[in-house]
This record gives C-alpha cells, structure tokens and sequence, in this order.
C-alpha cells in the first residue's frame, strides 16, 4: 500500500555531497534533471523548471508507460508554448509519483498534461508540484 502525503515535509532537507558532483564542472548552469518514481516506473530525464506552470509527460514516455489512451482526460484549458503558440495536448492524466529516497520521499498524486511533442526529456517538473512540496533549489 501506498501512502499518499496530504501536506508535505517541511522538516525534510534534501542536499547534495561532494560525490554527487563527481562529473560535474563547478561553477555551472545546467538544468537541474532528476529521476522520479511514476505509477510504479523509474522514469529518468525529468527536468525540473521553476518556470513551468504545469506539469508535463511527453506522449513516449506515456506510450512507454503502456497507460491505455482511455485513461487521458480532455484538456479544458489551451497550452501555449513559451513563445506564445498553442501546444495540442492529448489530455490529463493523475498519477502517483514518487519524489525522493526512502526515508526522506513523499508520494503524490499528480495531474500530468500529456503533450505529442519531441523533447529531450521525458516528464517537466512545473511550479504545481514544486509549490505542492514546498519545493526550493539554489544553484549556489
């Protein structure tokens, strides 16, 4: 059984050591990309962006997930890109996720909007969730 957090940990810290940094030139400006738990699947090269306002799964990912199109909700909403044209988006779906490592994770249910586009990454990580978790991340 999974146990879903109605309020997040605010008393969690999640930091980074000198071994996490290994192949990683200091200073940088790199995107900061995760892997998270998604219904059950380790999914790698999920970025996250502050800037987002919602959260994304890319439809490969989706596809690779095998979570039938049945289950994508309409959009009633349009998406629009950062340079202000409409995304077509194939629908919504909510789906536990998994952030963090045993014993400091928290698992949520999360509404994804589903986008038909190529991308380098395969979930964004928007302000919903990071808002959600009480999420902060510096690069200093």
């Amino acid at each position: 059984m999974v146990r879903l957090d109605k309020r997040p940990r605010t008393d969690q810290v999640t930091t980074f050591i000198d071994i996490d940094y290994d192949c990683i030139q200091t200073p940088h400006n790199d995107a900061m990309v995760v892997t998270l738990t998604v219904a059950n699947f380790e999914v790698n090269r999920v970025l996250i962006d502050n800037g987002s306002s919602t959260d994304i799964m890319f439809y490969d990912i989706f596809e690779k997930l095998k979570l039938g199109t049945n289950r994508l909700k309409p959009m009633d909403s349009p998406l629009c890109g950062f340079s202000g044209e409409r995304v077509h988006e194939e629908g919504t779906i909510e789906l536990l996720v998994t952030i963090g490592v045993a014993p400091q994770q928290s698992t949520i249910m999360v509404k994804f909007l589903v986008v038909k586009l190529p991308y380098a990454y395969n979930v964004i990580i928007g302000r919903p969730i990071l808002n959600f978790l009480s999420s902060v991340y510096t690069t200093s």
